[in-house]
């Protein structure tokens, strides 16, 4: 039977290694495949509303099946809020005050991705 659950596209950076290991990580941990995992640079704009290849490129970015889109540290809620083991991080991330720091921890560690898969030995 097939799963009548929404999916969301999550478009990561496929040159950056901590975003690689972040998504084959995800997609472990995505049993009930709520996923569809696609590297940024095969993402062709099709629709007003669209990110651009910059915007993209400068942040985590899904897309749910209405065509609404999320970046940043809002993606990766999202993301943890239909993987089940995820889902408790997502609820303390949409308490008060939360989405901020969130955000704020979300662009440090975007910010530092290069550095980070150099420190890790990921390339």
């Amino acid at each position: 039977m097939a799963s009548t659950d929404p999916t969301i596209t999550v478009f990561y950076d496929a040159d950056c290694g901590v975003c690689r290991l972040t998504m084959r990580a995800l997609m472990r941990l995505d049993w009930r495949r709520r996923l569809e995992v696609v590297p940024l640079q095969s993402f062709i704009r099709s629709a007003h509303g669209d990110p651009t290849r910059r915007e993209l490129r400068s942040a985590l970015h899904v897309r749910d099946e209405g065509g609404s889109w999320e970046r940043g540290g809002g993606a990766a809620l999202r993301i943890a809020s239909v993987i089940p083991v995820l889902a408790p991080l997502a609820v303390v991330g949409h308490a008060p005050g939360m989405r901020g720091l969130v955000g704020g921890a979300y662009a440090l560690v975007a910010r530092n991705r290069r550095l980070i898969s150099r420190v890790l030995g990921i390339k």
